[in-house]
């Protein structure tokens, strides 16, 4: 059975560098599994963040009743100053001042991608670099704000309302129209570490164009992993991105 899998990913690896070196217009959508790699706890996995959290704690409901322990969260979960990109992030920046990748499309906040070198990178869910003040619109610098006893409260108006400039959930996700409009130029969708069960960004696999590509790579299993002009790759994201950059270069 082992023998089997990795013959089967072998081939699925050449598949898609075909698939690559084909292609007019590449995407690449990510979600938490390509930053588990740089020591970033995911969220929905059996151990992840939400095993052991509520299941609300990153809503706006949660955040406006519980601002202390919604930062106490923050501060232990998501403070992610010192993190560096690892080798998925480089690989996906190199494809792209190459020429094969045109668009990042990402759930991730943790601004990985632009770390590696990535410039084209759509961030739906926002971003964990800033923080703004709901009272006074005062930007913060993270960094500054998890060094705070009460982050929380901002130091120019006291209003107890300083959040991320994330997407929580019960928001609208203003992004997914941009994406909608990148995947619909898409030719060839590669999917990397998304369970796809977060709407609207979950729809864009239906977005691309007609007799687009989906390759999906996820230990996890999802719900498009076997529709049509789709390849599954069950396999670590760096390990798998190495071996395709290595026959790209053939």
């Amino acid at each position: 059975m082992v023998i089997y899998l990795e013959v089967k990913i072998k081939m699925s690896i050449e598949k898609v560098t075909r698939l690559i070196k084909g292609a007019n217009n590449i995407t690449v959508l990510t979600g938490a599994g390509i930053s588990t790699e740089s020591g970033i706890p995911d969220f929905r996995s059996r151990t992840g963040i939400y095993s052991s959290n509520p299941l609300d704690i990153l809503s706006i409901q949660y955040f406006e009743k519980h601002p202390k322990e919604f930062w106490d969260f923050m501060k232990q979960y998501l403070n992610w100053t010192n993190v560096e990109p690892n080798v998925g992030h480089k690989i996906l920046a190199k494809w792209e001042q190459k020429g094969y990748v045109k668009n990042i499309i990402t759930q991730n906040i943790d601004g990985l991608h632009q770390k590696a070198g990535s410039q084209n990178v759509l961030q739906v869910h926002g971003t964990m670099a800033t923080a703004t003040c709901e009272g006074c619109f005062r930007k913060y610098n993270m960094d500054f704000v998890m060094k705070q006893g009460e982050p929380y409260k901002c130091i120019g108006c006291g209003d107890p309302y300083v959040r991320p400039d994330v997407i929580l959930f019960g928001e609208t996700v203003d992004a997914s129209t941009e994406a909608f409009k990148i995947a619909k130029t898409t030719d060839l969708l590669l999917v990397l570490g998304t369970s796809l069960q977060v709407y609207p960004v979950a729809s864009i696999p239906k977005k691309i164009r007609y007799n687009g590509h989906t390759v999906i790579i996820n230990y996890m299993e999802t719900d498009f992993d076997y529709r049509r002009n789709t390849t599954k790759i069950s396999a670590g994201i760096g390990d798998t991105l190495t071996e395709i950059d290595k026959l790209l270069e053939d």
